[in-house]
């Protein structure tokens, strides 16, 4: 009996943590919803007022401008975050939620068991080739990344070692 009054506490207390960002949501949905597929870019127009770019998670997305007139947002992270506009008196012109999204299209992924569960995830366009992708099995994507810096390097006359 101990046991189920102190599972319907937590319950409860997790209700009531979880209300909390409701109020959250509730407002951000009030604001515009940007999709950003993962390592591209999605490129807005910039408001005329705008003196200040502030972006929630920069793990998740990136934003920069161009021109003074156009604001480029890059998908870095999967996930969600918001990203406001504030003018000079630091009052808010704009806000966005950006959503970073897999590039489904043209990517493979599998999974290998085993001791533990392997993720590995191909670029196929028009052939598969290793990807570096967030939430592959470490070593695969340690891999991975490492030969991305390496070629990266080299094409940019840098020595990979």
């Amino acid at each position: 009996m101990r046991r189920i009054h102190a599972l319907a506490w937590a319950i409860m207390s997790a209700g009531v943590l979880a209300a909390a960002p409701l109020a959250v949501s509730d407002r951000a949905q009030a604001t515009e919803t940007m999709t950003v597929v993962l390592d591209q870019a999605r490129v807005l127009p910039l408001p005329a007022d705008v003196s200040t770019i502030v972006v929630g998670n920069p793990a998740i997305a990136d934003a920069t401008t161009q021109n003074g007139s156009l604001m480029v947002v890059t998908g870095k992270g999967y996930g969600l975050t918001n990203l406001m506009m504030l003018d000079a008196k630091g009052k808010t012109v704009a806000e966005h939620l950006v959503r970073v999204v897999s590039p489904r299209d043209s990517t493979v992924t599998v999974f290998r068991g085993g001791k533990e569960m392997d993720r590995l995830t191909y670029a196929c366009a028009p052939r598969c080739e290793g990807a570096v992708v967030l939430g592959d099995s470490k070593d695969y994507f340690e891999n991975m990344k490492k030969q991305s810096e390496d070629r990266n390097k080299l094409a940019s006359g840098a020595t990979a070692h």
